[in-house]
């Protein structure tokens, strides 16, 4: 199954996990939709991700040189900058995508969720193709 068409599935199924979730509530049902719960989290998990963990950097520096360029400390789990302070670093998250695929898409958003501040959206287009 194509990405697209496990995000269509996501789609539906949390549609209908709704629906379930509105007649168990209601009292048209005994049980919970745990199935279609159980579909939809499976399916996010997929498409979900965390940064790799910081004491593995020297591993992922050495295994991708490309990432040296960068020239910057990596990001630690909760790190804290202080208020109007910045921060330059690295992290590495990685999807379950074929290259081809990667390379295919129409743009990419980054969202990084704050404790204390709005969520940060970074939206980039895709890739030049050459």
């Amino acid at each position: 199954m194509t990405v697209d068409e496990e995000l269509q599935v996501l789609d539906e199924s949390i549609r209908r996990l709704k629906i379930e979730y509105d007649v168990y509530f209601g009292g048209g049902s005994k049980k919970p939709p745990a199935d279609t719960e159980w579909r939809v989290q499976s399916l996010l998990k997929k498409y979900s991700d965390s940064a790799a963990p910081s004491m593995d950097a020297a591993s992922y520096m050495q295994a991708f040189p490309p990432l040296q360029e960068a020239k910057a400390d990596w990001l630690k789990e909760e790190l804290k900058i202080p208020s109007r302070g910045s921060y330059n670093g690295v992290a590495i998250f990685a999807f379950p995508l074929a290259q081809k695929d990667f390379d295919a898409r129409k743009n990419l958003t980054l969202r990084i969720q704050f404790y204390d501040r709005p969520t940060l959206v970074a939206t980039s287009p895709a890739a030049a193709k050459p």
